[in-house]
């Protein structure tokens, strides 16, 4: 499926607007429209940008800045003014845009000024702060909102408060002292091991991180906190850290989790967290693994090291370790344990929403297999539609060629186990795969009989669209059900 930023570089400028989703794809048009010297058009994208982008301060702000660059500012002031901040960060950002967009100085300062006055809870209160430290330079002011942040934040969100002494106020000392105590306050595990990451983040103090952690050690419960602890030792405060950090800690809070009768979800991250991070592969066995599957063994086998790197890296890098090594053992076995983790789950999450010509199919065919063995098990823990999943995956499949087979058993395994809400997607898409091949094929019949009306496609209803029409044989009733959703 195309998407509007490859018609904008096909210079399809019409067919651009119709791929146009995100306020993104409007502003990208605008400025093809401005460099072509349509003004008129440019000016009516530029304004769809700001109308599809209200109550999000970024389009707000970039729609702004582009009647600004046509010679609009009145336009721009009234975009600007027309943005009502909910939170304090909002109100940040917009001060910032009236100075830097309109090098209105008089506005930014009524921007915070109003923020401070709305502002009762701690972090609005610390937004709030740096607004006034950072972009009117009134300390004074900064200081006392701190404060009252103090005073009534939870022990957790004294991280903010610190943050802004340090960073906003200029006073690290201040800062420790938040810290310090935000740590003893703390009567939650999980909250403390957090804390391991606030001062490495903050002051890269090694002491400090381990007594965050020897204080959540104090306070686990039961298995989970544990789980947390195990991991906060593995990190050390650095989530991107690629070795363990304390293999003591890792292993004694794994041991501490494995005593208290897990669940089955909590015995399958214990035993990849023996495997992961201590290298303990045989230490305990998961709970529950996923069955084999061809088409995921099929695409396991394409993938090279460097694209399951790619969808390793999908959120910006974060977590990158992590993801790496829970994405290698699928790409060396096909199975996993499910319902799938959070390492790799969002990842492979992340990257299902990859489009445009310059899509990596097997990448993404490779994670969208992984969630739909996943969607199979009642328990997935999946974010999303069903549909969102299998479009992208029928797409790719299709695109790499000689693996309709292997996708047709995977859907009808989802179709036979997955909850019954999300099967009408499984069978749509494998009507579709099936009709593609042979239209007069009689097992599309019973498939598309049992289809509901047409309803919702979620996030992909015009790939669901583009998909149908692609095929000119296609049942009428399937092609009513996608291209009929979310018209």
């Amino acid at each position: 499926m195309l998407t509007a930023k490859d018609l904008i570089a096909r210079g399809d400028l019409a067919a651009a607007e119709e791929a146009a989703s995100w306020a993104d794809d409007w502003l990208r048009i605008a400025d093809a429209y401005q460099a072509r010297g349509s003004i008129d058009d440019a000016r009516r994208c530029a304004d769809r940008a700001a109308s599809v982008g209200r109550g999000e301060i970024w389009p707000t702000r970039y729609a702004a800045e582009r009647f600004v660059a046509l010679g609009d500012r009145a336009r721009a002031v009234a975009i600007l003014d027309a943005f009502t901040p909910g939170r304090g960060y909002e109100a940040n950002l917009l001060a910032r845009a009236y100075r830097e967009v309109l090098g209105d100085e008089e506005a930014a300062a009524r921007c915070i000024e109003a923020a401070a006055a709305r502002a009762q809870e701690a972090n609005d209160l610390c937004d709030a702060a740096a607004g006034y430290a950072e972009q009117l330079g009134e300390l004074a002011t900064a200081r006392a909102l701190l404060e009252h942040a103090e005073r009534q934040a939870s022990p957790r969100a004294l991280w903010d408060v610190a943050i802004r002494w340090k960073e906003s106020v200029r006073d690290p000392d201040r800062a420790r002292e938040v810290l310090g105590r935000a740590v003893l306050a703390c009567r939650d595990a999980r909250d403390t091991c957090a804390f391991a990451i606030a001062w490495r983040s903050l002051f890269d103090d090694d002491a400090q991180v381990r007594g965050a952690i020897a204080r959540a050690e104090s306070l686990a419960a039961n298995a989970a906190d544990w789980i947390h602890v195990a991991e906060a030792w593995r990190d050390g405060g650095r989530t991107e850290r690629q070795s363990t950090w304390d293999e003591g800690g890792v292993r004694r809070a794994l041991e501490a989790a494995l005593a208290l009768s897990p669940s089955a979800d909590q015995q399958n991250e214990i035993a990849a967290g023996f495997r992961r991070w201590l290298g303990e592969a045989d230490r305990v066995a998961p709970a529950t693994q996923s069955a084999p599957d061809a088409l995921l063994d099929r695409l396991r086998a394409r993938l090279t090291i460097d694209q399951l790197d790619g969808i390793a890296r999908a959120d910006y890098g974060m977590s990158f370790e992590k993801h790496r090594a829970a994405l290698l053992e699928i790409h060396a076995t096909g199975r996993f344990a499910v319902p799938l983790d959070w390492y790799p789950r969002e990842v492979c999450e992340l990257r299902r929403w990859d489009e445009g010509a310059a899509v990596d199919h097997v990448q993404r065919a490779f994670c969208c297999a992984i969630l739909a063995v996943d969607a199979a098990s009642p328990e997935s823990r999946q974010v999303g539609e069903l549909g969102d999943v299998l479009a992208p995956l029928v797409e790719s499949v299709w695109a790499l060629g000689g693996l309709e087979a292997a996708l047709d058993a995977l859907l009808e395994r989802v179709i036979a186990t997955a909850p019954e809400w999300t099967a009408p997607w499984g069978r749509a898409a494998l009507a579709l795969s099936i009709a593609r091949r042979d239209a007069a094929d009689p097992r599309i019949a019973a498939l598309v009989e049992s289809l509901p009306d047409p309803d919702r496609a979620g996030q992909r209803a015009r790939l669901w669209r583009e998909l149908a029409r692609s095929i000119t044989a296609a049942p009428a009733r399937l092609v009513a059900f996608l291209v009929g959703v979310d018209r």
